[in-house]
């Protein structure tokens, strides 16, 4: 069983059950014009799952990084629907 720093099971549940939420599912409905099926979530939850069973370190790292979460960490949530990513931003020259 993996400890906490490497897979936290309860941040997983928590963006699963965020995404359930009437908050969270107004602002989809407003921003895309349809619900979240929160799929990508309960996927994460359930790789999370494995990851933490998991009795090699490295499998279980490797399992973490292919969650939506990881993937999209680092990128805005309104990036692609409110404004578009750049490959070079306008004030580097």
């Amino acid at each position: 069983m993996q400890p906490k720093e490497i897979v936290d099971l309860t941040f997983f549940v928590g963006e699963w059950s965020k995404c359930l939420s009437t908050k969270y599912q107004t602002d989809q409905l407003y921003r895309l014009g349809k619900f979240d099926d929160c799929s990508r979530q309960w996927k994460d939850v359930k790789t999370a799952v494995k990851a933490k069973l998991s009795r090699d370190e490295a499998h279980a790292e490797e399992l973490m990084e292919g969650t939506f979460h990881h993937q999209r960490k680092n990128v805005s949530p309104t990036a692609g629907i409110i404004w578009e990513l750049k490959e070079k931003p306008g004030w580097e020259k």
